[in-house]
């Protein structure tokens, strides 16, 4: 008489899960092994990763571009002493140089900067005025030397040429040497310090030279038109 085969039936643990949630298996008496799915797919990890990376990227190129659209008010930089105001005589030109207190302290010897100090004589009311140049050349920044021979300022890299005044005479710059903001406080000259100007972030005498340079130009029409009469 034949024998029928035994039949195994295995039946499913309930507590296992086909989801993301705990696993367990193999219970018994002695414990259970539990195996915790990852919360976040690899594939989505490295997509917000990216997303991140993207972002911070982003804000480095783009917070300095606004920075430039939207210009944040600067302080006001600190006052320097050139020396006393009557130790530049009239009509004279004299190179200063000064340790700049924008300077970092990791500039060196860069740190020491150098302007161009001429005596205007007296305005319409009496006082004396002055006329600070810086000796950054407005093309590329290259220093220039004035040359009390000609009165002419002239930078050594490409051949700009300025008047005494700091006006344009000739050569690639697109406009004269920038000018400092000055005063005379207890009897001394002082200037504000000067950053390294340029086209899009000049300094702030430069509208007060112009002004003087205006002055002075019709100061001497009328002496012209006083002697012709």
């Amino acid at each position: 008489m034949a024998t029928e085969p035994e039949k195994h039936v295995v039946m499913a643990d309930p507590a296992i899960s086909a989801g993301p949630e705990t696993v367990l298996s193999g219970a018994s008496e002695q414990g259970s092994a539990s195996v915790t799915a990852p919360a976040i797919p690899r594939r989505n990890l490295f997509a917000l990763l990216t997303v991140g990376l993207g972002g911070i990227a982003t804000a480095m190129v783009g917070l300095p571009f606004l920075g430039y659209l939207f210009r944040m008010e600067k302080r006001k930089p600190p006052w320097v002493d050139l020396g006393t105001a009557d130790q530049f005589s009239e009509g004279e030109t004299h190179r200063v140089t000064f340790d700049n207190p924008l300077s970092t302290a990791w500039d060196g010897m860069t740190a020491e900067t150098s302007v161009f100090v001429r005596n205007q004589g007296q305005d319409k009311n009496g006082s004396v005025t002055f006329l600070v140049l810086s000796d950054n050349c407005a093309h590329l920044g290259c220093p220039v030397s004035w040359f009390p021979q000609s009165g002419l300022f002239m930078c050594p890299c490409h051949g700009g040429v300025y008047y005494a005044d700091g006006s344009r005479a000739s050569g690639p710059p697109p406009r004269g040497l920038f000018a400092c903001v000055w005063r005379v406080h207890n009897g001394r000259l002082e200037i504000q310090a000067p950053h390294f100007p340029t086209i899009s972030d000049p300094l702030g005498g430069d509208r007060s030279a112009a002004n003087a340079t205006a002055e002075r130009q019709a100061r001497c029409k009328e002496m012209r038109h006083e002697t012709l009469a």
